[in-house]
């Protein structure tokens, strides 16, 4: 290459890169054990007081027998505004992907979709709701495991 500046730049870096001293690999630091922490086995952070019942259990997986559990979600839904509004309510149920684990799912009102949006577990209601009415939807699940 002609480039003066070029030159003059790979020239500085090969004269600064001989001038560096030289990297270590690694460095030791020696040290000494000074004793040893003991932390108890049953360190656990509380759920918060809002939580589901069913989630503030931990170790649900793992009592080597057969177990049952039930949730229940339930949504009261309002219409506060002047005029009718088409209401869409959206809840997540569980899906099982493993033969040994059941799933029950129980619905008031039944929903118009049981996979909205193509996506399995995902259900939909949805309704029409008159200004000032209330409409209330649960989802009941039953996981047997």
């Amino acid at each position: 290459m002609n480039n003066p500046l070029f030159a003059q730049t790979a020239a500085f870096l090969a004269a600064a890169m001989l001038c560096m001293p030289s990297a270590k690999a690694q460095t030791e630091f020696p040290a000494q054990l000074a004793g040893h922490a003991f932390l108890p086995a049953p360190s656990f952070i509380a759920a918060p007081a809002d939580a589901p019942a069913d989630l503030r259990v931990s170790g649900k997986f793992t009592t080597g027998s057969r177990v049952e559990r039930r949730t229940r979600r339930a949504y009261t839904v309002e219409n506060r505004h002047k005029t009718p509004v088409t209401l869409q309510v959206l809840h997540a149920a569980p899906q099982s992907r493993n033969e040994k684990i059941e799933v029950e799912s129980r619905y008031q009102p039944q929903p118009t979709d049981l996979a909205w949006n193509r996506t399995p577990g995902t259900v939909a209601w949805q309704q029409p709701l008159a200004a000032g009415a209330t409409a209330q939807f649960s989802a009941e699940h039953t996981i047997r495991y």
